[in-house]
């Protein structure tokens, strides 16, 4: 998970442009590589395919020991 912020982070800032974090300050461009950047990219949009599969995989994972093992798992995480 902090492969994500981090390839942001450099995917943005290679590529010459700036960070406003919410208004309080910003992270100014302090190099400009736009191959690196272009392979930051690939990183972070590959990182995000991986992330949102392995929730979706989770979330599958919790209906299978719910509607097919029927071992209460929802229940306990639910406190119910």
């Amino acid at each position: 998970m902090i492969l994500m912020p981090i390839s942001g982070f450099l995917m943005t800032i290679l590529s010459n442009h700036h960070i406003d974090f919410y208004g309080l300050f910003t992270i100014k461009s302090f190099a400009q590589d736009l191959q690196f950047a272009k392979i930051c990219k690939k990183i972070h949009q590959k990182a995000a395919l991986l992330f949102t599969a392995l929730i979706i995989l989770h979330i599958l994972a919790a209906f299978y020991h719910h509607f097919i093992r029927k071992d209460n798992v929802l229940k306990r995480m639910w406190n119910e």
